[in-house]
C-alpha cells in the first residue's frame, strides 16, 4: 500500500492505491458475501435510445452525470443527465454499414431530459469545422499539452461545494507505432463553471498529478470512476467524500482515493 499527498489548486487528495492482485486480506465469513444473489440482463429500451442511424450513432467510453449534482435513486425524474462519451462515429448508417464520409472525433457530449428512455428527450453535441467536418467537443490545451494530444473523457461530478462547478477527468492521449497504436500521456481536469453550455468556451483545463508512474512502473490514472457520498447528492449513509477511482498496470489494478469537497 502507497500513499500519497497531492496538491492542487482545486483541492488536496491522501490517494492510498492498492492493487487488488498483490494485497493480502482476510476472506470474509458473513453468508451474505459468499454468492451474487442478482442477475443482470439488457434493458432494450434503454438500448435503443442509442441506437441512431444518423448524425450521432455510436461511441464508447460513456459516463453520465446528473446536472444538480443529486445521485439518488429516482433523482433523474426531474434532472437533467450530462453524457461524456469517447470515440464517436458521425454520419449515416444504412442497412447497418456507416456510410463513406462518416467521422470519429475522439469525444461527444449529450444532455436527457428526465429519466424515461424516450427518443427525442436526448440531444448530442459536438464541434464542426469550418468546412462542417465533425471535431471533439474538448481539445487539451494545458502546459503539458504537446501537438497531436487528443481527449478521451473519464467519470466527473458536480461540485455542490465549490460553486456547483462540473469537473470531467480528460485522459490526455497520443497516436503512436507501438502496442495498439495509442497511449495515455496525461490526465487532465476540465472545469465547467455552473450555468456552462456547449461549445464550453468558458472551461477551464488543470494538468493534474494523477497519471502515475508508479514503483514497479506499471502505468496509472485516475477518473474512472466517481462515487459523490456527499450528503449534498442526497446517497444512503454519506460519509462526506468523494470517492475517485482509477486503475494501472496491465492487470487493471484498482487504485481509490478521497477528499472531501
Amino acid at each position: 500500500m502507497r500513499k500519497l499527498l497531492l496538491k492542487l489548486p482545486l483541492f488536496s487528495l491522501l490517494i492510498t492505491s492498492c492493487s487488488l492482485v498483490g494485497q493480502d486480506f482476510k476472506a470474509s465469513d458473513d453468508p451474505k458475501l459468499q454468492s451474487a444473489n442478482y442477475t443482470v440482463e439488457e434493458d432494450a429500451q434503454w438500448t435503443s435510445l442509442f441506437n441512431r442511424t444518423k448524425g450521432w450513432f455510436g461511441a464508447d467510453g460513456i459516463y453520465s452525470i446528473p446536472m444538480d449534482g443529486v445521485d439518488s435513486i429516482g433523482a433523474g425524474k426531474n434532472q437533467k443527465t450530462f453524457f461524456v462519451f469517447s470515440d464517436t462515429l458521425i454520419g449515416e448508417v444504412v442497412d447497418g454499414k456507416p456510410l463513406p464520409g462518416t467521422k470519429m472525433p475522439h469525444n461527444t457530449i449529450g444532455y436527457l431530459t428526465g429519466n424515461t428512455p424516450a427518443h427525442d428527450d436526448i440531444e448530442f453535441f459536438w464541434n464542426k469545422s469550418d468546412k462542417g467536418v465533425a471535431e471533439s467537443v474538448f481539445v487539451p490545451t494545458t502546459p503539458g499539452t504537446q501537438k497531436g494530444d487528443y481527449f478521451w473523457l473519464g467519470d466527473g461530478f458536480v461540485n455542490k461545494a465549490l460553486n456547483n462547478t462540473t469537473y470531467i477527468f480528460g485522459y490526455r492521449v497520443k497516436n503512436v507505432k507501438t502496442g495498439m497504436g495509442f497511449a495515455e500521456v496525461g490526465n487532465i481536469l476540465i472545469a465547467l463553471p455552473k450555468g456552462s453550455t456547449f461549445p464550453f468556451k468558458d472551461q477551464r483545463q488543470m494538468d493534474t498529478p494523477f497519471y502515475l508512474g508508479l514503483e514497479d512502473h506499471a502505468q496509472g490514472s485516475f477518473g474512472a470512476g466517481i462515487l459523490d457520498n456527499t450528503a449534498s447528492s442526497k446517497v444512503p449513509r454519506a460519509d462526506g467524500y468523494i470517492y475517485v477511482y482509477g486503475i494501472k498496470g496491465n492487470r487493471k489494478s484498482v487504485m481509490v482515493s478521497r477528499v472531501k469537497p
